[in-house]
């Protein structure tokens, strides 16, 4: 499954996909529209964007530049430090079926730490 925003729609009925130009006026339209909503609600407008599904290209980034938004919340996985210069946030993941219990505390002391999961660092 795909995010709308990161790709080409297909017409099934023309057999045909977006151009560059439709894409980019359509995308370009959903964030105003999102960001205007969220102003609306909020009385401030969001520097960050969550992309549907984790999907997101460079087009996609520097369309949301273009409309406001200054970070990009990822589903790579990792964690970005206090310091972290980054525009790309990224994410210990914890909602993962397969993920034991263990292995999220492991994770996160890897993140809190700076150390890898498996690492005979002792860096404290």
């Amino acid at each position: 499954m795909g995010g709308k925003l990161a790709y080409k729609i297909y017409n099934p009925k023309d057999n045909t996909y977006e151009t560059d130009e439709s894409i980019v006026k359509r995308v370009t339209e959903d964030l105003n529209t999102s960001r205007r909503l969220i102003y609306e609600y909020t009385g401030s407008y969001p520097d960050m964007i969550c992309f549907p599904f984790g999907n997101y290209n460079k087009r996609l980034v520097e369309l949301s530049k273009k409309c406001g938004y200054k970070y990009f919340i990822t589903t790579a996985i990792g964690y970005n430090k206090y310091n972290s210069k980054s525009r790309y946030v990224l994410r210990i993941r914890s909602g993962d079926s397969n993920l034991t219990s263990e292995k999220l505390f492991k994770n996160i002391v890897y993140c809190a730490n700076d150390i890898k999961p498996n690492s005979t660092n002792t860096k404290k």
